[in-house]
């Protein structure tokens, strides 16, 4: 079962052939044991995970502080589920990650259930008054029940922000937005990067079809004497697979273009323009990649890289110089977008979790700031909830209540370290 769920394999593993000799070679004897698939699913498989539940919510337990992320996605059978996952730190400050659960919704999707059904996920872990942030997509419904939990925070997902950025800027078409480009047409005469991305793609296609084509581009790449590399197909739902693809089609450039001047029956191939143009927008996505695989990472905390990584991301798109005029239209409309959706991101008032935790990462303080008010603002948050905090302390120990000199010289070491630390 372990094997099984650890490698994301059919329960019918146990049946394959190549299995069970690899079994009966290591010791035949274990043959007459292995479990059947009935045996597997109804009792092997609900004891492992009572026992692996009983270990997260012993952890869950430990830690005084959770913070969630949760998503809502179809199956390819049109069914909806909601995923929560937790992360804590366990007692050896190492962070840890956890599936909860994978709910089915059998409802629609209304505030008022999506609420009802994470409480009901909260309670069951017993983490109902520990959760300190959710982090989401912005779809209204799911802010809309956050909100219904007072005094947890929701905070945006960065990494599917960046997703709309970029999604929405790939639908550019020179000339139809006159924030893009003066023009109606550029004059390479390559007007709309979705038909480029089409002809980019039925390529791919073909090569990854046709096995005349697929042979007949491996073989110039032997004569080349190039690594045995394939065309990336790209996905609808991912953006970024736009970019690898793309990637790959320059990387063989060379190879490819051969290959489909001797076909009779090939794809369309790309003009001298095109490639230039895809030479010319793939500078501007890589940023984008870079730092959605940043924000990815699950063995540490990533809430306050998004302001430097923001800062990173505008500073190398205006460092671009772009050679065509659907580049520049492309250039145009990313720095528009960002600015649309990160122009706020600094602003203690509108997301003091961004600042706040930015401010108090050593490695950035206020150097990541474009604004130094901004973050002179974040700081004297964080000041004036320590002194709440406190404040509040010394009112409920009665010892310092009473024993003024300490409370006064317990500020004075606070605030001194709070100025080194600034």
């Amino acid at each position: 079962m372990d094997m099984i769920a650890g490698d994301l394999q059919p329960i019918s593993y146990l049946e394959n052939n190549g299995f069970r000799k690899i079994v009966s070679f290591l010791d035949s004897r274990y043959l007459e044991h292995i479990p059947s698939r009935r045996t597997l699913t109804r009792k092997i498989m609900p004891d492992i995970y009572q026992s692996t539940k009983v270990k997260v919510q012993q952890m869950l337990i430990e830690s005084n502080y959770v913070a969630i992320t949760s998503d809502i996605w179809t199956s390819l059978n049109a069914d909806s589920f909601l995923t929560v996952t937790a992360h804590v730190y366990n007692t050896n400050y190492v962070l840890k990650t956890f599936v909860l659960t994978t709910e089915k919704l059998n409802k629609n999707h209304t505030a008022q259930y999506l609420y009802e059904t994470l409480i009901e996920i909260f309670e069951e872990w017993k983490i109902i008054n520990k959760v300190v942030a959710i982090v989401t997509d912005s779809g209204a419904n799911i802010k809309a029940a956050i909100k219904k939990m007072n005094g947890i925070p929701h905070i945006p997902c960065t990494a599917h922000k960046l997703n709309l950025v970029v999604t929405n800027a790939l639908k550019i078409q020179c000339g139809a937005d006159e924030s893009d480009v003066d023009n109606n047409i550029g004059w390479d005469g390559v007007n709309d990067l979705n038909i480029l991305l089409k002809k980019c793609r039925s390529i791919v296609t073909f090569f990854k079809k046709s096995e005349i084509g697929h042979r007949c581009l491996q073989d110039k790449l032997k004569q080349l004497s190039l690594p045995d590399l394939k065309l990336k197909q790209d996905v609808s739902t991912r953006w970024n697979s736009s970019l690898l693809m793309l990637e790959r089609l320059v990387t063989l450039k060379e190879p490819l273009t051969c290959v489909m001047m001797s076909l009779k029956d090939g794809p369309t191939m790309l003009l001298p323009m095109e490639w230039r143009i895809i030479e010319d927008i793939i500078p501007l996505l890589t940023p984008f990649n870079l730092m959605t695989t940043e924000l990815s990472g699950e063995k540490y905390p990533t809430l306050a890289m998004v302001i430097p990584l923001v800062r990173g991301v505008n500073i190398a798109l205006n460092s671009k110089i772009m050679e065509t005029e659907l580049g520049v239209a492309l250039k145009t409309k990313l720095i528009k977008n960002m600015s649309d959706r990160f122009n706020l991101i600094e602003d203690n008032d509108v997301s003091p979790c961004f600042s706040i935790s930015t401010v108090l990462d050593p490695r950035f303080k206020k150097v990541a700031f474009t604004n130094i008010e901004l973050a002179n603002k974040a700081i004297q948050s964080i000041n004036n909830e320590l002194a709440a905090s406190i404040g509040n302390e010394l009112m409920n120990n009665d010892y310092l209540r009473t024993h003024w000199l300490l409370p006064t010289t317990y500020y004075f070491h606070i605030y001194a370290n709070l100025n080194i630390i600034f």
